[in-house]
């Protein structure tokens, strides 16, 4: 994660759910978490604990999610 964003991409810019597995690499279509385990949150630059959730797990994939406020 960059450590700061210019300020006309508005908060929370770059945000990221993880998958991991134990087994096999996490596909497409795997349940991507965020910080408090669950689907509904996201890794933002103000909390970049990775859940432990997926501690031991062998692979892990990410999902980006890009935005910004500017209309330009």
């Amino acid at each position: 994660m960059p450590l700061s964003q210019p300020p006309d991409t508005g908060a929370d810019s770059v945000k990221v759910q993880l998958a991991s597995s134990t087994s096999t690499p996490p596909s497409f279509e795997a349940t991507f978490l965020g910080p408090d385990g669950t689907t509904n949150t996201f890794y933002t630059l103000s909390n970049q604990n990775i859940n432990p959730i997926h501690n031991g797990d062998r692979y892990m994939s990410h999902k980006i999610y890009l935005s910004t406020a500017s209309t330009t």
